[in-house]
C-alpha cells in the first residue's frame, strides 16, 4: 500500500547500501501518465543493473489499465468511431506497454501485505474510460428523475407502516392518480 511505499523504499536503501549495494527505484504511474520509452529504459537500466525497483499495487493496476485504454483506443479508432489523429501516438505506447510488462513478467516479485493487495474489494481501481453520461432515471420532463425520489418514497412507506399515515397527502393528486 501506499502508506508503506516510502518507509518499505527506505529500509531497502538501508539494507542494500552497505555490503551488496544495489540501488533502489520507484515506479509510479497514473492513468494521466504518457508510456514512453524513456520508461522503458529506466526499467531496463534496473534490470540490466540488477537494481531493486518498488511500487505500489494502484501504480502497477494503472499501469495495466492504461495498456487497456490504449488497445481500446486503437479498436476505436479501427472501426471508425474514433479520429486516426493519434494512431500512431496510440501504437507506440501499446508496443512500449508490452515491452514494459515482459520486464514485469521476467522480474521477481515481493509483495507486502498481500491480504490487501489480493482483496477483490479493498485493491479495486475505478478507471472509467469514454463519455460521461447520466445514470439512468436521474433526470425526467419535471426536473429530478425516480432515482432520486425512490428513496423518499420508500421510506415515506416505512414511516406510512410504523405511523398510520404518509408525509404527503395524497387525494387530488394527479401522480397519485
Amino acid at each position: 500500500p501506499r502508506a508503506l511505499l516510502d518507509f518499505s523504499r527506505y529500509i531497502m536503501r538501508e539494507r542494500f547500501s552497505a555490503l551488496i549495494r544495489k540501488a533502489v527505484y520507484t515506479f509510479k504511474f497514473d492513468r494521466f501518465r504518457s508510456v514512453t520509452p524513456d520508461l522503458h529504459r529506466k526499467l531496463v537500466k534496473a534490470r540490466n543493473t540488477r537494481s531493486i525497483v518498488v511500487t505500489t499495487p494502484t501504480d502497477v493496476k494503472a499501469f495495466f489499465l492504461k495498456y487497456a485504454e490504449i488497445v481500446h483506443s486503437i479498436d476505436r479508432a479501427h472501426s471508425g468511431s474514433r479520429p486516426d489523429t493519434d494512431m500512431g501516438s496510440l501504437r507506440s505506447q501499446a508496443k512500449t506497454c508490452v515491452r514494459i510488462l515482459e520486464l514485469f513478467f521476467a522480474g521477481a516479485l515481493l509483495m507486502d501485505e498481500v491480504d490487501l493487495v489480493l482483496h477483490p474489494l479493498k485493491s479495486e481501481l475505478n478507471f472509467p474510460i469514454g463519455a460521461k453520461e447520466p445514470l439512468d432515471l436521474t433526470r425526467n420532463k419535471g426536473g429530478k428523475g425516480l432515482r432520486w425520489q425512490l428513496p423518499w418514497h420508500l421510506l415515506d412507506a416505512l414511516f406510512a407502516a410504523v405511523e398510520g399515515r404518509m408525509s404527503v397527502q395524497l387525494q387530488g393528486s394527479v401522480e397519485a392518480e
